[in-house]
């Protein structure tokens, strides 16, 4: 008989640790956070587009009430034009260096029977008076003009005609 020799069990190894996690989840959270980054960036960027956007358009309506019922639409006129002029720059800086009807008709406002709201638009700075019921007829013109140009929806006699 053989003497019989003192073994011990068998002992696995410890289990792994959580900490410190494989590279593979380390690129994970990686991507995820830079994922969420962008995603926090682009989501701020349209929000500020949108709020621009409104208040743009809130402003045609505040240079209307801004100007008393008893004053020339020359002035409002002029306001409206100042503001296409800015946006022009912001948005369609080719734009904003056309003059005259070119430039109401690149706004797409104009052509046609519309012709005269353009002629409007583009003659009021130099008028003495203007009706301000003709300056109420390009209130919306204005406004359409102005959501073109914000949306940056091609718009008529651009660089691309």
């Amino acid at each position: 008989m053989t003497p019989e020799l003192p073994l011990r069990d068998i002992h696995l190894p410890p289990e792994p640790s959580w900490w410190p996690p494989a590279p593979g989840w380390w690129l994970l959270t990686l991507l995820l956070v830079a994922a969420i980054s962008a995603g926090t960036v682009l989501l701020q960027r349209r929000l500020r587009g949108r709020r621009h956007r409104r208040a743009l358009l809130a402003e045609v309506d505040r240079i209307w009430e801004r100007h008393a019922p008893a004053d020339s639409g020359t002035d409002i006129l002029s306001d409206w034009s100042a503001l296409l002029r800015r946006a022009c720059l912001r948005y369609r800086p080719e734009l904003a260096t056309r003059e005259g009807m070119s430039w109401a008709r690149a706004l797409g406002i104009g052509g046609g029977s519309a012709d005269e709201l353009a002629k409007l638009l583009v003659d009021a700075p130099y008028r003495r008076t203007v009706a301000r019921e003709s300056a109420e007829a390009l209130r919306e013109p204005v406004r359409d003009a102005l959501r073109r140009l914000i949306d940056g929806e091609r718009l008529e006699g651009g660089p691309d005609d």
